[in-house]
């Protein structure tokens, strides 16, 4: 089970530190459009991109109750 909990906070570590370096290496007003653009495209992709996550972790969580219905 704690591979289902490790996954989801790495992706949250790398997503943090990708931010940080953008953040750190662009400009303010060039900030405020990547952040206009940014917003526009991450909507759609924000919600495919948790579908795609819950699909996995309950791809996961299948596998693991299956493994533990077989041990038994």
């Amino acid at each position: 089970m704690t591979l289902i909990t490790t996954i989801p906070v790495l992706l949250l570590i790398i997503v943090v530190k990708v931010l940080k370096i953008v953040i750190t290496n662009v400009s303010k007003k060039n900030l405020i459009t990547l952040i206009n653009v940014v917003s526009a495209v991450t909507a759609k992709k924000a919600i495919m991109f948790v579908a795609i996550i819950a699909d996995v972790i309950n791809l996961i969580i299948r596998i693991v109750y299956r493994e533990e219905s077989f041990a038994d």
